[in-house]
């Protein structure tokens, strides 16, 4: 646009003075070079911004909170073919996610559109280098919810996204030491081709920000709603929520819970909740959500009625641990 327009202002015979039209064109050279670093800022995939670019409905968590728990460059190794790197990991009180890349390191190499699918690209398969299907946290086995991969910023590197909730029985110490299993099985020894990749992650910046909730129990009619765990941080809310009947002999109809405040506003991007044992005596369902201004002092748990409103019939008001 600016181009446009001098160019315009040049063809109407508008004389400007050499000194001015050079200050002119090193102004357009420093926006053209402040637009290239905003773009490379706006798509830099990390452990941030990673979710709401491979799903595009999903928003992104933008805060100087959120921000603070990003740890960077946390492992390299290199392989034959390519190049191995944690770039990204985040702790906040309940989930850990890692950005980790692969990158063909060959003369020439460029991803085939095979990779964008493969659980590693083509050149990491050469070195017997897997994709990360689970983590070890402090020797604790931890299983994924999230994984997404996209193309990375550098030549040949694809960019992988794991994230997982921490089950509320594992102890977590101020600083956590991962492994991520991403050696290929030998089927002859049924051992992996390589050793698991191995680094640390400090704890100590979560604690500052989360916010969890007592557990709290309400009864409707023949429905026992029983609220087990309610954790926020800057990154991600989860609400992890029973329900079982009062009467077992008797049915019930399970009231599905969202986030408000207590007058009624909806609070966060609610994702698709992940439900276990439905259609049974006991009925659990798990729910995420975004944080789009962080979190209220006061959240309440209610239904939502058909025009989108809280049930204000059916409210649990959340109270915080002391801890």
């Amino acid at each position: 646009m600016v181009w446009a327009k001098l160019t315009v202002r040049i063809q109407t015979r508008v004389r400007i003075p050499k000194r001015k039209l050079a200050l002119i064109f090193a102004i357009i050279l420093l926006l053209i070079a402040m637009v290239g670093v905003g773009l490379a800022w706006a798509f830099h995939a990390g452990v941030l911004s990673f979710p709401s670019l491979a799903m595009r409905q999903f928003q992104s968590v933008e805060s100087e909170a959120a921000q603070s728990l990003v740890q960077a460059d946390l492992y390299c190794a290199q392989y034959a073919n390519c190049i191995f790197r944690v770039r990204e990991a985040a702790y906040d009180g309940h989930q850990l996610r890692i950005v980790y890349s692969l990158q063909d390191t060959r003369e020439g190499a460029a991803l085939a559109e095979s990779d964008l699918y493969a659980s590693s690209i083509a050149a990491a398969q050469l070195d017997g280098v897997g994709c990360c299907d689970y983590l070890t946290l402090d020797g604790q086995d931890v299983y994924l919810e999230d994984t997404f991969q996209l193309p990375g910023e550098d030549n040949a590197e694809m960019l992988y996204y794991i994230s997982a909730i921490i089950p509320e029985e594992i102890q977590v110490s101020d600083v956590i030491t991962i492994k991520m299993p991403i050696g290929e099985l030998d089927p002859a020894t049924r051992t992996r081709l390589h050793d698991d990749v191995i680094f640390t992650v400090n704890t100590v910046q979560a604690a500052q920000y989360a916010l969890c909730a007592e557990p709290v129990t309400a009864v409707w009619d023949n429905l026992t709603v029983e609220v087990t765990r309610a954790d926020f941080s800057p990154l991600d809310g989860l609400v992890q929520v029973i329900y079982r009947a009062a009467d077992t002999s008797l049915p019930y109809t399970r009231l599905e819970l969202r986030l408000f405040t207590p007058d009624g506003e909806p609070v966060g991007y609610q994702r698709p909740a992940a439900y276990s044992g439905a259609g049974t005596a006991t009925d659990t369902i798990i729910t995420q959500y975004i944080p789009t201004e962080g979190w209220p002092e006061q959240m309440v748990l209610a239904p939502t009625l058909a025009n989108g409103s809280m049930d204000a019939d059916h409210v649990i008001l959340l109270t915080w641990k002391s801890e």
